[in-house]
């Protein structure tokens, strides 16, 4: 063994005992698969943004260069792609990748699909884990970037994973059933197909967004039209695209929503009194616990990213669109916005008074059901809401 390939069993040692201190890889198999993916084949080059400008990190794969792998051997995701100066894919934080392989309880010899193949490392560390190649399908719809990881599994020696340049929203029946089914891109919808071609009690994993709120969830398939689950995490996902993909439920992004940028900037003003009990109130987690709440019951709940503006970044709250009585009140982590008369800020006093009356929920206390939306939905004995998709209910139980 050479000093790169020491070099590189060093560091993908030390980024796999960080995923491990996270709680996962316990699992042999999984820990070994992980080991056995090494993340550089599949990172040809990165981008980081400095002082506002992207710059490319480019691996020399003759001789790869310390200061890159150091780069790459790191528990984050990895911008490997940018277009029109934003990002276009990247490669998941080995993390989530794991969490995700340990929801979809993958073991050898499942057949999985996975949604997103990004830079194709996850769809290597799947082939690992199932040990076999074939029996792992991934779908691309983004023709550059199916190239890109055909490229590297080939790199990798990974070039028995079948790869599918579609819209993975409409999933791949060639190959169905699935005993799992992994999404690796926030979607604000659940396909129909991905249900139809996944195994009875079979398990999709997936990060849903709702009103900007994203959460990882795992779901079991226990008939045809019925599926259980739990959400298991916060995370940020880049978009599902194609036909499939709902535009509601995705947040606002300041780069496309000028008018609302303009209204937060120049007639917005920071509320000390509310900026003062969200600090006393609500840390980081409790925070996302609370939009997440409000995701459920509030209509107009919207969340609203600027990551142009170091000062903002992600924001989560109320905005009513009614000339009379209208209003926008918008919590960033250490900032509060308000705009229009006092009924907004009085309804969102409401909301945090309600959250604390129900124990300040977090995302254990939540069961979720799927239904579809032509079935009557049944009473429950918990508080629940039901969050309309295309052709099915969500519903999200708030368990005693």
């Amino acid at each position: 063994m050479d000093i790169i390939e020491r070099k590189i069993d060093l560091l993908n040692n030390k980024m796999i005992n960080t995923v491990q201190k996270s709680g996962y890889l316990s699992s042999h198999r999984h820990l070994h698969a992980l080991k056995t993916t090494k993340r550089h084949q599949f990172i040809p080059s990165l981008f980081e943004k400095n002082t506002k400008q992207w710059e490319e990190y480019i691996l020399n794969y003759q001789n790869p260069q310390a200061e890159i792998l150091e780069k790459i051997y790191v528990d984050q995701p990895l911008v490997i792609s940018i277009k029109d100066n934003q990002v276009h894919t990247t490669s998941s934080q080995p993390t989530v990748m794991a969490m995700m392989v340990e929801a979809g309880k993958l073991v050898s010899g499942m057949r999985v699909l996975e949604i997103g193949t990004g830079s194709g490392y996850n769809a290597a560390f799947l082939a690992e884990v199932t040990q076999k190649q074939e029996s792992v399908v991934t779908m691309e719809i983004d023709k550059q970037i199916f190239n890109l990881a055909q490229e590297n599994l080939k790199r990798a020696g990974y070039d028995k994973i079948i790869t599918v340049n579609k819209d993975g929203g409409f999933s791949e029946p060639i190959y169905a059933p699935y005993d799992s089914i992994l999404v690796t891109c926030a979607a604000t919808d659940i396909s129909r197909r991905w249900i139809d071609q996944l195994k009875l009690h079979g398990t999709l994993v997936m990060p849903l967004a709702t009103k900007g709120v994203e959460v990882l969830l795992k779901l079991d398939k226990i008939d045809d039209a019925e599926m259980i689950g739990t959400p298991i995490s916060y995370v940020r996902f880049l978009r599902l695209q194609g036909i499939t993909s709902m535009i509601n439920h995705y947040h606002l992004d300041a780069k496309k929503f000028h008018s609302f940028e303009r209204l937060l900037k120049k007639d917005a003003k920071f509320d000390k009194p509310l900026n003062e009990m969200f600090a006393q109130n609500f840390h980081r987690k409790k925070i996302l616990d609370f939009a997440f709440y409000l995701s459920l019951v509030e209509p107009d709940m919207i969340t609203y990213e600027d990551d142009s503006d170091d000062n903002l970044g992600l924001g989560y709250g109320i905005w009513k669109k009614d000339t009379e009585n209208g209003g926008l009140i918008l919590v960033f982590p250490g900032k509060v916005f308000h705009y229009g008369g006092e009924g907004i800020k009085d309804l969102i006093l409401k909301y945090v008074e309600d959250f604390h009356a129900l124990g300040n929920p977090t995302l254990n206390n939540y069961s979720i059901e799927i239904t579809s939306s032509f079935k009557p939905l049944e009473s429950k004995n918990n508080l629940f809401w039901n969050i309309r998709r295309r052709n099915l209910n969500t519903l999200f139980i708030l368990n005693k």
